[in-house]
């Protein structure tokens, strides 16, 4: 009983001792790169930095003092064995009972898919509520974001395309507030827009790569990338690519605290965010070399990985406030959409004579000449 005791005492001060030196090394620098970096549109509040120092702080003394107070026995382990389960039970209910406003869009309105993990249903026209306001939403038969019901585009149509994630679906805004459709009605071209809500870098080139080639003539691609896409390249739950553009099935595991430790919780390493650095850097490489008419927008984030990521490249970055954006939200608001609107539209006005005739021949070339499985 005694050898009980010690054991479950030194395992008890090893968790302090590990929440301590967690909380020191936990400065605001550190945790903005490895917590939000990767996985947050805003800039984390100052609150939100001081959270993840005090409260290992709060918990290592915390478990110290219990480990010399009290008098742990090897019950105390079974107790958290036991609790294990109950986690997992509870999980399952929270998600069970999750209102419909909680849920992620792609969630509410997608389906799987195996290649890119999920599409926006086909052939639907839901009307969408968030935040008190509700905006309408169309998709074509490919699951692509449409501006009414049976208005699919027509592939032979002087064209600009679209991809990314929410930002460039237009999530919250209804189709002639999307920055796809003003600058689009602006430079007088079709709007093709193939981004979908929760997609990561990897999916959005997936996607586009797949799709581009059915349009015959293409006047620019627009292609928004935001750092949080570059935590989704890390995510398991859908296929993804590696660094060798191999793409790997999704997990199929499916108890949800692995997923709440492995997926949920924002956390990376310095390796794990330099791999989804390269790996996007060669995704928009090959992007620019397929279709020299890409222009890639960076609306906020950082701006020292947006150098890393774009340079050499066309890109433009496009600050947006909180006036720009929903409240609580971090989507751009028709002012927010609007301001990226005209800065694609004057980028690309630059370059009209080269866009006009820049289809690039060699489409079945390069790494994705290794993906095709669908």
């Amino acid at each position: 009983m005694q050898c009980d005791r010690f054991g479950v005492r030194a395992l008890m001060l090893l968790l302090a001792a590990g929440l301590a030196a967690f909380a020191v090394r936990a400065d605001g620098a550190w945790v903005a790169r490895h917590f939000f970096l990767l996985d947050s549109s805003l800039e984390p509040a100052r609150f939100e930095l001081l959270f993840f120092r005090a409260v290992p702080a709060v918990l290592a003394a915390a478990l110290a003092l219990a480990a010399f107070k009290l008098r742990p026995d090897a019950r105390v382990a079974a107790a958290v064995l036991c609790a294990l389960p109950a986690s997992e039970l509870l999980l399952r209910w929270l998600e069970a009972h999750k209102s419909e406003e909680r849920r992620t869009l792609h969630a509410r309105l997608g389906e799987p898919h195996p290649r890119y993990g999920w599409i926006f249903r086909p052939q639907t026209a839901p009307v969408v509520r968030l935040g008190g306001r509700e905006f309408r939403l169309a998709f074509d038969a490919d699951g692509s974001r449409i501006a009414a019901p049976g208005a699919a585009p027509n592939p032979s149509l002087p064209s600009l395309i679209v991809a990314g994630e929410s930002v460039a679906m237009g999530h919250g805004l209804d189709w002639d507030d999307t920055f796809a459709a003003i600058a689009a009605r602006d430079l007088g071209l079709q709007p093709v827009n193939l981004a979908v809500n929760g997609y990561g870098v990897d999916q959005a080139w997936l996607r586009l790569t797949d799709v581009l080639p059915r349009y015959t003539d293409v006047r620019a691609v627009v292609m928004v990338i935001m750092p949080v896409q570059l935590g989704r390249n890390l995510i398991d739950d859908h296929p993804r690519l590696t660094e060798r553009f191999e793409l790997l099935p999704a997990h199929q595991g499916g108890l949800r605290l692995r997923s709440l430790f492995v997926n949920q919780i924002p956390f990376h390493t310095d390796a794990a965010i330099a791999g989804s650095v390269r790996l996007t850097r060669a995704l928009l490489e090959d992007l620019a070399c397929r279709e020299p008419s890409t222009l890639f927008v960076a609306p906020g984030g950082d701006r020292g990985l947006a150098r890393e990521l774009f340079a050499g490249l066309r890109w433009i970055p496009v600050e947006l406030g909180d006036a720009d954006r929903f409240p609580g939200d971090g989507h751009p608001n028709p002012s927010g959409a609007r301001k990226i609107a005209l800065a694609v539209e004057a980028a690309l006005r630059l370059c009209r004579p080269e866009c006009a005739s820049s289809r690039h021949a060699v489409r079945t070339a390069g790494p994705s000449a290794r993906l095709r499985d669908h």
